[in-house]
């Protein structure tokens, strides 16, 4: 049911089955979802420029001076966040 999840379809046919009409808590609902996606878009958009200056860094790199230790010297340069 466009993107509720059952918790929320819950509600709205809660307060249905209360006699009210939910078209209050389906905007509400719907503004918290726009919210939330606004926020996965900008870190989505910025981890998305991070892997990008990540490949534009590599692809140069040689792959040789391999430590025992490494899988990837690539993987290796990234630092642990």
């Amino acid at each position: 049911m466009n993107g509720f999840t059952l918790e929320e379809i819950k509600q709205i046919l809660d307060v249905r089955n209360g006699g009210d009409i939910p078209c209050d808590l389906v905007q509400s609902l719907l503004n918290n979802k726009i919210e939330q996606l606004a926020i996965q878009i900008e870190q989505m958009t910025l981890f998305k420029r991070e892997l990008e200056e990540y490949r534009a860094n590599w692809e140069n790199k040689p792959e040789s001076n391999l430590k025992q230790e490494e899988v990837c010297p690539l993987i290796d340069s990234v630092p642990l966040h």
